[in-house]
């Protein structure tokens, strides 16, 4: 004897050399042997046992000789087993027991991998039966998957030598193969004897039915024609319930078998249904004595109800692993074997308690069906280590709860177990001793590692922690993963709390917990935060100030712009008011010359003073054109001010421009006077990009304003020079006069309607105009793009105006056919006889129009709209030489449509002028052919002169 010791329970252990461990089992009275090769303790390979010591957990630790330590837990216990490497008694030939079954006498009938064992359990002896009746050997072996009771002397036994009757007082097989024409294409997996005392075998090729009176057999197989057929031909456990159903487990689902209907219905897991089976192959079935079915599957335990519709329903209870077979207690409970524990289940609680079986009992891995209960109420479930047996009330489980320790706190995957400081971290103890720890805000991640101290069966072992600040509630883990990470927790004071629990689930009483303060960056101490938020309302408070000020400000501006505005308005209508002022003032002044001419030729007329009258009549005529052109000037003034006119910039040659410009003027200039000179490089190019339209119309006033104020009493030959100077960017256009000059007090006023400027000079006061014509000039070039004008004038020596307009590469650029009005003078006669069609809505006009025609001998057919023109059309003999359009016709009808109508009928592209307010709103299309476009108002003499052109045959050929 080596050691000795006294459990908790008052049991002796004695520890041998190279006998192992004695234990004196006080219900047989004798001693029992624990050797390394009996798989009793864990870890135990020396049979000399130096030293034994129980722990708190009533767990027994033996130390040997050279081979370590093992353990046995004392604290848990009531199972019992039957191992085929037993050194004491009787030992089974093979420990895969795969079926159980009993009889009368007491007797265990286990059917292994090595035949049938009978075990006599009180007397600890077992006994091998073979069919051949030879005595087992490791060569010779026979392979028993079931047994049934037949009746209370005989068994079926199902094996690889077929299906067999087994007697049990003779002690030996009484029956030759009852399955022989079936059992060489397929193995039997299960055997079940109904009310008829008919035997049912299920195989994995189908389900058979064998009447033992007639020794006929029937075959249940899948038929995929035949719905009421078996659904799955592997057929493993087999059940008949007190209603004479029978059930059937197959990996598809479970099935029923109803022999009065002889058709089959089958139960499958249906994920969305609450009320289904659960999911996986059927593993055991077992019908209690309160007549529910509890069906065992890979995924749990199922009971079967039948609701208020009548049908069959099923409650599903998890477990961690697939369930094996299923017994009941005498208590009611479930006992059901797993791969590797047994279960007890409260069928009114729905409850589980495990139990893991250890030590001197067989570890893992029970089989499908390899379970009985026998007379007494003793359990007996086989696996593949043998066989464990035990009665429900004696079992009991290890009551002791684990202490847990924290065994390792890692910062940056660098552990910190013991006394010390770790980069500013300070440890006091060591870290199963710490109750409190401060990191750096740097070190908020961080991993914690814990165990149970509790080795009964440390895999076994449960755990569930938390983090107080962190976690929202429990987390549960395994013995497999003790430990937890937390990675960039904010600062503050966190607490982690650790529980464990042993194998039979009894919880720590008490949790084991670890302050974690995550100190914080200094920004966000508290103090230095007032001291932030003290700034912060200063600066909001100054923000306010500011923004207060700049508030005020904006006001004040707003005020003064307000102010300003309103000058501005009033301004502005006092410009309008003075503006309408003097343009009815300068219209007046030609209205009423009129007035008075047309008096005096009335008065000439009845005096028959024809010569008086003509002459009377010309210089109302002059007045008529005074006054147009005044209308002219102030309508054109208006459009450009109100934004009527936008520019139509493109590329064209200034030149010509200025040489039908100084053509047009050159009558004028030679009738004051005036000699023009234009200067300009012949070599230099002057393409720019502007109007053409407007452009002209700015050197046009200037030119005329040149002529107008030149002194022709100054200079012998008095002159205007008009010259272009081509510059990088630029080309400058300069207009200069001798004449009188502008005073400098009043050059910032001669941009202003109707201003003129006051001299006393003698000579020029007839000549003087409206003062229109350099404010048409000023917004001409405002409206028109990166366009300059500017001057320089000397009172007494004359006046230079400047326009700067930008340069262009040289390229073509359509003028389009609007007709310069300004240089025509004098009224072509030759137009007698021709006939013209003339289409105007504006009756006041066309009746002017047609006296026009009239006084010149133009033939002249009118209508006012497109539906006259239709009416006219047909009563028109002779095809017109010429059509006369406004543009804008009635009905939203333009010149188009007129065109269009007339010339289809006359079938000829009749010569057209085409007469419009807004020339920029028409654009004439070239398919038009022999189309011009004319301004209003029209003189008398344009209209008559283009007319008299269009029908000219040199100028167009035969129409």
């Amino acid at each position: 004897m080596e050691s000795l010791l006294q459990d908790m329970e008052g049991n002796i252990w004695i520890g041998t050399q190279r006998n192992g461990l004695l234990f004196w089992d006080s219900a047989r009275g004798k001693f029992q042997y624990l050797r390394d090769d009996t798989r009793s303790l864990k870890n135990m390979s020396d049979d000399t046992v130096q030293s034994l010591f129980q722990d708190r957990t009533g767990t027994l630790w033996v130390g040997t000789w050279d081979k370590g330590a093992g353990y046995i837990d004392l604290a848990g216990g009531g199972f019992s087993s039957v191992m085929s490497s037993q050194n004491f008694g009787a030992s089974l030939t093979n420990e895969r027991i795969q079926t159980i079954s009993g009889d009368a006498a007491g007797n265990i009938y286990a059917g292994t991998m090595g035949g049938l064992s009978v075990i006599d359990i009180q007397n600890n002896v077992t006994k091998s039966i073979l069919v051949s009746g030879k005595s087992p050997t490791l060569d010779d072996r026979e392979s028993v998957y079931f047994i049934v009771r037949k009746d209370p002397t005989s068994l079926w036994v199902a094996s690889n030598q077929g299906i067999l009757v087994f007697d049990t007082k003779q002690g030996k097989y009484v029956t030759k193969n009852k399955f022989a024409s079936f059992s060489k294409y397929t193995n039997v997996f299960s055997l079940m004897v109904d009310h008829r005392q008919l035997l049912w075998i299920g195989t994995h090729n189908g389900l058979y039915r064998l009447d033992p009176k007639s020794d006929t057999t029937e075959a249940f197989l899948h038929d995929s024609s035949n719905p009421a057929s078996i659904p799955d031909d592997a057929v493993e456990p087999l059940l008949e319930d007190s209603q004479h159903r029978i059930w059937i487990g197959a990996d598809s689902g479970l099935e029923m078998f109803n022999p009065a209907t002889n058709k089959f219905v089958i139960f499958k897991n249906s994920p969305n249904d609450k009320d289904s089976i659960g999911s996986g192959a059927i593993t055991s079935l077992y019908e209690d004595s309160q007549k529910r079915l509890w069906i065992g599957s890979e995924s749990g335990l199922s009971v079967a109800f039948v609701n208020q519709d009548n049908d069959i329903k099923f409650r599903f209870f998890p477990t961690e692993s697939l369930v094996d077979c299923v017994l009941e207690g005498s208590d009611g409970n479930l006992w059901l074997s797993t791969d590797n524990e047994i279960l007890k289940f409260d069928p009114n609680q729905f409850e589980f308690k495990k139990f893991m079986i250890q030590n001197s009992q067989p570890k893992a891995e029970f089989y499908f069906n390899s379970c009985y209960k026998d007379i007494n109420g003793t359990m007996y479930f086989g696996g593949a280590q043998g066989m464990v047996y035990f009665k429900p009330g004696s079992v009991f489980g290890n009551s002791y709860s684990p202490n847990v320790v924290i065994t390792d706190f890692q910062i940056l995957n660098r552990s910190i177990r013991r006394k010390g400081n770790y980069q500013g971290v300070e440890l006091d103890h060591a870290i199963q001793e710490v109750r409190h720890i401060q990191i750096p805000n740097d070190f908020n991640s961080f991993s914690i590692e814990f165990a149970a101290l509790h080795f009964a069966d440390p895999v076994a072992n449960k755990y569930m922690y938390r983090l107080d600040g962190f976690d929202q509630g429990w987390i549960s883990t395994n013995a497999d993963r003790r430990f937890v990470t937390y990675t960039n927790l904010n600062p503050g004071v966190y607490t982690f709390r650790v529980k464990a629990a042993n194998k039979n689930e009894v919880w720590s009483a008490n949790e084991t917990t670890l302050v974690i303060e995550i100190f914080p960056p200094f920004w966000k101490i508290w103090w230095v935060q007032w001291l932030m938020v003290i700034a912060a309302a200063l600066s909001l408070f100054s923000f306010y100030r500011y923004q207060i000020g700049k508030v005020i400000c904006q006001r004040d501006e707003l005020e003064r712009m307000v102010a300003n505005r309103t000058q501005e308005i009033r301004q502005q209508n006092f410009n309008k008011s003075k503006f309408i002022a003097d343009a009815v003032h300068d219209l007046k002044q030609p209205l009423q010359a009129i007035t008075n001419f047309l008096a005096a030729t009335r008065s000439a007329i009845s005096n028959k003073n024809y010569p008086k009258s003509r002459e009377l009549i010309d210089l109302a005529q002059d007045a008529t054109q005074v006054m147009r052109t005044t209308f002219g000037s102030i309508l054109e003034l208006s459009r450009l001010e109100s934004g009527l006119i936008e520019a139509e910039c493109s590329v064209f040659n200034l030149k010509d421009i200025i040489e039908e410009l100084v053509l047009s003027a050159s009558a004028t200039a030679e009738a004051k006077g005036v000699r023009l000179v234009v200067r300009q490089n012949p070599a230099n190019s002057y393409f720019v990009d502007s109007d053409p339209v407007l452009l002209r119309r700015v050197i046009a006033n200037l030119l005329s304003n040149a002529i107008k104020y030149s002194d022709v009493q100054k200079a012998h030959c008095p002159k205007v020079i008009i010259g272009l100077v081509a510059r990088k960017d630029v080309c400058r256009i300069y207009v200069v006069d001798n004449g009188i000059g502008i005073p400098h007090s009043e050059q910032e006023n001669i941009f202003k309607p109707f201003f003129q400027i006051h001299h006393e000079k003698p000579g020029f006061g007839d000549e003087m105009g409206m003062g229109l014509g350099l404010s048409i000039v000023n917004a001409i070039i405002n409206l028109l793009p990166n366009h300059k004008l500017f001057f320089k004038s000397v009172v007494g020596a004359g006046t230079r105006f400047y326009v700067d307009v930008p340069r262009a590469d040289e390229q073509d650029a359509p003028f389009g056919n609007l007709v310069n009005q300004s240089h025509i003078t004098e009224i072509k006669t030759e137009v007698a006889g021709l006939f013209v069609l003339y289409v105007e809505n504006d009756m006041l006009v066309r009746n002017s129009t047609e006296a026009l025609f009239q006084a010149f001998g133009i033939l002249c057919q009118a209508v006012g709209s497109i539906e006259e023109l239709h009416a006219e059309l047909p009563n028109i003999l002779r095809r017109p030489d010429i059509l006369l359009v406004n543009y804008y016709l009635p009905n939203g009808f333009t010149a188009y449509k007129a065109i269009d109508i007339i010339r289809s009928e006359f079938e000829h592209t009749i010569p057209t002028i085409v007469v419009t307010g807004n020339p920029k709103e028409v654009s004439l299309s070239a398919a038009l052919g022999q189309t011009i476009l004319l301004q209003k108002p029209v003189s008398a003499e344009v209209l008559i002169n283009e007319i008299h052109r269009l029908t000219s045959v040199d100028d167009l050929g035969e129409l």
